[in-house]
């Protein structure tokens, strides 16, 4: 299970632990539309260190009082005025600090707080191949611990960070650019490994005293099309010699990249040392081979 904090504020924060990890994305756009129902973008405001203690110190006095109805502003109110009663300050003073720091932008620390938590949480759940429930108590007090803060207050940090629009915003095309740009990774390694692969099996069949090299037509992208440079040896061969084997060498090739029904899609082209081309696929489909004469 992930970890979810279901957050209602008209001006009332109901903390909760429910759900799962598959519906976290959509949990985090509830709980944040939850935070100011009526509005569509969150003003920018900053908040002072004492201004986020007197929160916090609410956030724990709110955690420690009887639940109620949602709507029912008694136990808010109740907070509201413990908090103000320890700090000296009136009612209406806690109040205003209170809406200031649900709105203001996260410090530096509150977003490295959030992130550790997020991180760790995932961490844990790709940890364990089961599937079993991760005990999200035990991660949530081993990272409090590693801040040096109480587990309230760490819930308090996660729903300020969690519930920011813009935050949460820049943090989404972030995700976003990472997954972007780890895709591209494994998919140069992918087509790395599926080409040196294509090349064993050339050499294991002994096709090396007729073909120099294999390349991919294009870099950096999903396409198959690759360059097949052949030796001169190739061009002593009969037309029907060279246009069996290159029609082996399509298949043998095309096979590592896609289905039998999708096997077109990869083309090969047929070049000699002086890149001229002697062959290869048409453009009506890869497995339209033909060779020069």
């Amino acid at each position: 299970m992930k970890k979810t904090i279901l957050i209602i504020i008209g001006i009332i924060i109901f903390l909760g632990i429910v759900s799962s990890r598959a519906n976290k994305t959509a949990d985090k756009s509830d709980k944040t539309s939850l935070l100011n129902p009526t509005a569509t973008e969150q003003p920018i405001t900053t908040a002072t260190d004492s201004e986020r203690e007197i929160f916090y110190k609410y956030f724990e006095h709110y955690q420690g009082l009887p639940t109620v109805p949602i709507g029912n502003k008694s136990r808010h109110n109740k907070a509201i005025s413990l908090t103000a009663e320890e700090f000296h300050i009136s009612a209406d003073e806690a109040e205003k600090i209170y809406e200031k720091v649900s709105k203001a932008k996260p410090t530096d620390k509150e977003i490295e707080i959030y992130e550790a938590f997020e991180k760790r949480l995932d961490e844990a759940i790709d940890e364990d191949a089961l599937g079993e429930p991760i005990d999200e108590d035990v991660i949530k007090n081993e990272v409090a611990k590693q801040y040096n803060i109480s587990s309230i207050k760490l819930d308090a940090i996660y729903i300020l960070v969690l519930s920011n629009a813009e935050y949460q915003e820049q943090r989404k095309s972030k995700v976003a650019q990472e997954n972007k740009e780890r895709q591209a990774k494994n998919l140069t390694e992918n087509r790395k490994k599926i080409l040196e692969g294509f090349i064993k099996k050339l050499d294991d069949a002994g096709m090396n005293q007729f073909i120099e090299s294999v390349s991919y037509k294009y870099a950096s992208t999903n396409e198959c099309s690759i360059i097949v440079k052949v030796r001169d040896t190739w061009h002593y061969q009969l037309k029907q010699v060279r246009l069996q084997a290159a029609q082996n060498l399509w298949n043998l090739w095309a096979r590592g990249y896609y289905p039998e029904d999708e096997k077109d899609k990869c083309r090969m082209e047929l070049v000699d040392l002086n890149g001229n081309n002697v062959g290869g696929s048409s453009w009506l489909g890869g497995s339209v081979v033909s060779v020069k004469d």
